[in-house]
């Protein structure tokens, strides 16, 4: 899968989930919630997929950090495990406050 345009969401789930095809997704679509409650899937690592009563879905990963052990080098090593996952080239980050992070990612994937 070359061009984006070519992509639809059954291709898209079948290329990302390929072990579990669409069994996660419909499992997630399919659940109804009980009041005051939510319900809540385990994605892998550190991954989960919260559902509300209402039908609002939250997909959380809690990996937010690089995994470094030192404030001196801001950015990650070119080459990174996790930009070369992501195919990502290059980044920058932008702090607009003290509590937020944006994360601007340029991925080879997305632009091709």
């Amino acid at each position: 899968m070359s061009n984006v345009n070519e992509i639809t969401r059954e291709s898209w789930i079948l290329n990302t989930f390929p072990e579990w095809g669409t069994w996660l997704n419909e499992e997630i679509e399919n659940t109804k919630v009980e009041p005051n409650t939510f319900s809540m899937w385990w994605l892998g690592c550190t991954g989960i997929w919260l559902k509300s009563e209402g039908n609002t879905n939250v997909s959380i990963d809690f990996w937010c950090g690089t995994g470094k052990k030192t404030q001196k080098n801001q950015f990650m090593k070119n080459q990174h495990q996790m930009m070369r996952m992501g195919g990502v080239e290059a980044f920058s980050l932008t702090f607009a406050q003290r509590s937020s992070l944006l994360i601007l990612l340029r991925s080879k994937r997305l632009m091709q």
